[in-house]
């Protein structure tokens, strides 16, 4: 229920918020996502995962089981790809960077910190 009110009220934050609820993955592993590793069938591989205390990518710890690849389910591919065209549009920094969810500035991924205020303000 919550959901359909933060893809309409926080629109830059939706889709992550909604990868993350509908993939069951760690903050890490969807922060990582770059959008060259999204096939047209909406399948990912989950590469890489980031350190956000460290501003760091690394490969996937295999400790922290993630799997090699997973498929969006259509709700959120769509939301994930409307994301995307709203960054090239926008001709957004972020794009530079090749991660599927910049930040607003674009230098890092969109913050936990960012989606839990979003949660926060929604419950």
């Amino acid at each position: 229920m919550v959901l359909p009110i933060i893809v309409e009220q926080y629109p830059f934050y939706a889709p992550m918020i909604v990868a993350l609820y509908t993939l069951g993955l760690r903050y890490c592993h969807v922060a990582a996502m770059r959008s060259t590793k999204l096939s047209p069938d909406g399948v990912i591989a989950i590469e890489e995962s980031y350190d956000v205390s460290a501003n760091v990518f690394s490969p996937v710890d295999q400790r922290k089981k993630a799997p090699p690849m997973m498929a969006l389910e259509p709700r959120t591919l769509e939301l994930v790809r409307g994301h995307h065209r709203y960054l090239i549009e926008r001709n957004h920094p972020g794009l530079a960077t090749g991660l599927l969810f910049p930040s607003e500035a674009g230098t890092r991924p969109v913050g936990n910190d960012q989606l839990n205020d979003v949660w926060r303000r929604r419950r």
